[in-house]
């Protein structure tokens, strides 16, 4: 699961720490620097998760290139039978694919939406406040 294992109990035990000077420290207080830890360790998440979809795109078309049998010595019937287990084997990679693509573009449009939306409007909102 990928919730559960060690290198993400790593991600969960990183932290920024930030010790501003005056002026900068009434805003990043400790209430604020904790949600910036967690929306940076829910990036992290992210970038990892694409990573591991991106990883086993590479290893699916390496699968791919090892299923071809070379159909040498073999009777026509077992030829048969390979040449089903083959489609039926490409029909459910086609779907993985699919499955696969379909949630790398989820999470890519998910850290879009949090780095363009979230923090840019946050910030704009600051800077906002602060000329005001």
């Amino acid at each position: 699961m990928l919730l559960s294992n060690k290198k993400n109990n790593e991600i969960r035990n990183l932290t920024i720490k930030f010790e501003p000077p005056y002026p900068l420290n009434i805003i990043f207080d400790e209430e604020c620097m904790f949600l910036y830890n967690l929306i940076f360790r829910f990036l992290l998440h992210i970038k990892k998760a694409r990573f591991a979809l991106t990883d086993k795109n590479y290893v699916l078309k390496k699968t791919c290139k090892m299923l071809d049998i070379y159909f040498n010595e073999l009777t026509e019937f077992e030829i048969e039978v390979k040449k089903i287990a083959l489609r039926k084997i490409e029909m459910m990679k086609r779907k993985m694919c699919f499955a696969q693509k379909e949630l790398f573009n989820f999470l890519e449009s998910l850290e879009f939406f949090i780095f363009e939306v979230v923090i840019r409007t946050s910030k704009n909102s600051f800077l906002d406040y602060l000329t005001n």
